[in-house]
């Protein structure tokens, strides 16, 4: 795999974003062309796209509100899953919202999406609730969160990806 260039979401790439939501959300959960640009027009939103060889391999994207992070969207193109390509994506999310001195993050996740569960565990997610059938109104969402992104523990375990990755200036 080619270098990965992180940035902020165009959008020019809209379209892209809509076939790789497609190809991972077939039951009515992918994201429209006009949820994309709801989160490009509002500032306190951080829309990201992941490019590898000048094609978008995945996005993610984010929220802040005061001190806290609520993660929206986190989607790799399936050929580009398992090589840490949302790891990356979340690292650089972490440091936006670090920059803007966050002190929690919260998101949803599919109960059944073990893939992602795991990803979020090893950051330090820890399930806070649940919402019943909340997606395709069948599945149940799984509520994370970290509740302290100043703590030692996250910390530790944010620098060590960095490291690992690389990503450490």
């Amino acid at each position: 795999m080619k270098e990965l260039e992180i940035r902020k979401m165009l959008k020019e790439d809209i379209a892209a974003l809509l076939v790789i939501e497609n190809e991972a959300y077939s039951n009515g959960e992918n994201w429209t062309k006009a949820d994309f640009l709801a989160e490009l027009d509002n500032p306190h939103y951080y829309p990201l796209v992941c490019i590898s060889d000048n094609q978008i391999v995945g996005f993610c994207s984010g929220i802040i509100v005061e001190d806290e992070l609520q993660i929206t969207s986190v989607t790799v193109k399936t050929e580009f899953r398992n090589k840490k390509i949302a790891t990356r994506m979340l690292i650089y999310l972490f440091d936006i919202a670090c920059k803007n001195n966050v002190l929690s993050c919260i998101l949803e996740v599919r109960e059944n999406n073990i893939p992602a569960i795991n990803l979020y565990t090893k950051f330090g997610f820890k399930k806070t609730g649940s919402r019943k059938k909340y997606y395709a109104n069948k599945f149940d969402a799984l509520i994370l969160s970290i509740e302290n992104m100043k703590s030692p523990e996250f910390l530790t375990e944010y620098e060590r990806k960095k490291e690992q990755l690389c990503l450490v200036q």
